[in-house]
Parts: C-alpha cells; structure tokens; sequence
C-alpha cells in the first residue's frame, strides 16, 4: 500500500496545526483513509530529549505509533512540525516505514505571525515564541528544505490554504 505524506511546516504561529487540521477535513470529507499527526506533540518534554527541538525523541514516538496508523489502512498522513535538518526529513520518511514525504513551508509575513501569537498563546510561552518565531524562519530559509510553499498571510482562509495544499500535492479533497 503506497502512503502520501505531508510535513507541513513553517514557522511558529504561521498556521501549521491549523492548516494540518484543516486538511485532514478535506480528506475526510473525501472519504480519504487520513490521518492527521502534530508532531509537536509527540515531543512535548523538559528537559529536551536530544536532537534539534526534540526531534529524536519525535521521531522515536513516531516510529512506535506509525504502525497502529498503518495497520487501519492510513493513506494519506499530514504531518505538523518545524524541520530543523536535512536528516530530521530522512529521519521522519524511515520512521514511516520509508513514505517519501513531500514538505510545504507556509509563509505569512511577520506582523501576520506575530498577531497569530498574541491572539492564539494567553500564557507564559507567547514572549518566547514571539521571540523565536523570526529567528526559526530565517533558519528554515537557509535550510530550504521544502518542496513548495504557500502563502497564509492575511486575508487567506484556512480552508483556501489547505485546499491550495491538496490540489498542489493531487490529493482528494
């Protein structure tokens, strides 16, 4: 069985999670055998677990939770995460049992990202992700590791976004 896979990734606040999640709908509504998978989530530890932004320890919980995915028929995987390195990419494919994994970068400008911040994060976390969410996206400039961008700046729905995601990767939806 082929699995398509998506890393949607860009930086924090630029609409990963949303963007992912919103996919995911469109492929249900497809009657798409999907899922959606935050990556983020797999990671969530202090102190960090090793690798760039906990990425070994992402990938380890991927590795262990892909098959459950694989085993009810999955053929469509949309993953959420910053990519820190060339090697996390290979990394997150072999962890898939070997799915090439195609990744879109969402760009948005930084006033767009940083509004998406203060209306999003009501915590401790927002100074540090407003912080760093500019530095990230230089970073993942100089590493260039999509393969195609869209933009979610303002004015875009969600669901323009993701639907403009599906049609360039030919899924259904």
């Amino acid at each position: 069985m082929t699995v398509h896979a998506l890393l949607v990734t860009g930086a924090p606040g630029v609409g990963k999670s949303v963007v992912a999640n919103e996919i995911g709908e469109l492929l249900r509504l497809a009657d798409a055998p999907s899922a959606v998978i935050d990556l983020d989530a797999l990671g969530r530890v202090h102190p960090p677990a090793g690798g760039t932004y906990n990425s070994d320890l992402i990938i380890a919980n991927l590795a262990a939770t892909w098959p459950h995915y694989a085993a009810l028929g999955v053929r469509y995987v949309v993953l959420a995460r910053v990519i820190g390195n060339h090697s996390e990419h290979a990394a997150i494919e072999d962890a898939l049992g070997g799915a090439a994994v195609t990744v879109c970068r969402l760009v948005a400008p930084q006033s767009v990202i940083s509004d998406r911040l203060t209306r999003r994060e009501t915590g401790l976390a927002l100074p540090f992700l407003q912080r760093i969410s500019p530095i990230v996206g230089a970073e993942i400039d100089l590493l260039a590791v999509e393969d195609f961008s869209v933009e979610n700046g303002a004015g875009r729905t969600v669901t323009a976004v993701a639907g403009e995601i599906v049609a360039h990767m030919e899924w259904p939806g």
